[in-house]
């Protein structure tokens, strides 16, 4: 009994010590920075670390494979610029626009979760 008395106080600090500093701060991300990402990953050609930028709830989140996103922001030579208003972004890539709608995938993690153009929804 008195091993018991000695160590349950250890074990309580041992458990709240590991709490306290044994989980990582959540990861935020702006719509703003969602974006930067995307037109990073665009304008660099690095078609697989689009799916970052994605929501988790999108239909084609997993399913979107890499020429998907060649097809439609592969075409010319220019760069994908954007501007972000709330969790809507407007872009342009040679001459054809987009309209991204982002959500928070998470508290505070801003998501892609559809991409529209000219007209036609081409992510959701």
């Amino acid at each position: 009994m008195n091993k018991l008395k000695l160590v349950l106080p250890l074990l309580v600090l041992s458990f709240a010590a590991l709490t306290m500093t044994g989980c990582a701060p959540e990861e935020k991300r702006t719509a703003e920075e969602c974006m930067a990402e995307f037109a990073s990953a665009v304008n660099s050609e690095s078609w697989g670390d689009i799916k970052d930028c994605t929501h988790s709830d999108a239909d084609l989140h997993n399913l979107a494979p890499d020429s998907l996103w060649e097809t439609f922001f592969g075409i010319g030579s220019g760069d994908l610029t954007y501007s972000v208003s709330g969790n809507t972004a407007t872009g342009t890539k040679d001459g054809v626009d987009f309209t991204f709608t982002l959500e928070e995938d998470g508290a505070d993690y801003f998501a892609i979760i559809e991409i529209e153009s000219e007209g036609e929804t081409i992510f959701y």
